[in-house]
């Protein structure tokens, strides 16, 4: 995210748990730098 990413991109996150640590980790970050987040997820739990 910090190199590629800024203010205004979106960032389209996958994960089966919604628990990922990596998928996480990005998706907080794209928050803070700004980035528009768009998650899906398989599983109703997480």
């Amino acid at each position: 995210m910090e190199g590629l990413g800024k203010a205004g991109d979106v960032l389209v996150a996958l994960s089966t748990s919604g628990n990922s640590a990596n998928v996480v980790q990005a998706v907080e970050k794209a928050k803070s730098m700004g980035v528009n987040v768009i998650v899906l997820k398989g599983k109703s739990e997480g």
